[in-house]
C-alpha cells in the first residue's frame, strides 16, 4: 500500500484493489500494453528508485503473464518479490495426457520452447508428482526423457 507506482491489469483486477494504492500513486493500466511496454514501465520506475506494486490475477507460476514479466526483470537484474498467500499442498499428482502434462510442466517450471520440445511425452499410464522441497519450490519426482539437446531459437516475429 506504499508503492508510488502501481501497474494493474484493468481487465482482470477488481477496481476496489486500487483503493489500497497511495492517493498520489502513478496508476498504470496494463490491459492494452504488450510485454515490452510493461517491462519499460517497470524498468523506468526502478531507475527512479521507486517500488512498484504489480497487481495481477492468477498463479504466477502457471499460465500467467506475470511469469514472463518476472523473466524480464531477472534479465534486467531488477529485484522483485512475489507476494501471495496460496495454500500450497505438499505434493501434487499430475494425471492427464502426455502432451498436456508437458505443457503444464513447461509453464510451472518456466521451460523454454526449446527445452519443452526436447522432452518426450510420458508413456501411457505414467504419472508425475510435484514434490514441495524445503526451499518452497516444487520438483518432479521423475524427469521426462530427453530425446535431443535443446536448440535455442533465433529471433522470431
Amino acid at each position: 500500500a506504499a508503492s508510488p507506482v502501481c501497474l494493474y491489469a484493468g481487465s482482470l483486477v477488481p477496481v476496489e484493489l486500487l483503493a489500497e494504492c497511495p492517493e498520489d500513486a502513478c496508476l498504470v493500466d496494463t490491459a492494452n500494453l504488450d510485454i515490452e511496454q510493461i517491462t519499460e514501465e517497470l524498468v523506468r520506475a526502478h531507475a527512479k528508485g521507486h517500488d512498484v506494486a504489480r497487481l495481477h490475477s492468477g498463479d504466477p507460476s502457471v499460465f500467467s503473464a506475470v511469469n514472463e514479466q518476472m523473466k524480464r526483470l531477472d534479465e534486467a537484474d531488477i529485484p522483485y518479490e512475489v507476494v501471495e498467500e496460496p495454500d500450497h499442498p505438499e505434493n501434487v499428482l499430475l494425471i492427464t495426457h502426455g502432451l498436456t502434462m508437458r505443457l503444464f510442466c513447461m509453464r510451472w517450471f518456466h521451460w523454454s520452447v526449446a527445452e519443452f520440445e526436447s522432452l518426450s511425452n510420458p508413456g501411457n499410464g505414467e504419472a508425475r508428482t510435484l514434490l514441495l522441497g524445503e526451499n518452497g519450490r516444487y520438483t518432479l519426482d521423475l524427469p521426462f526423457r530427453r530425446w535431443r539437446t535443446p536448440e535455442p531459437y533465433g529471433r522470431t516475429g
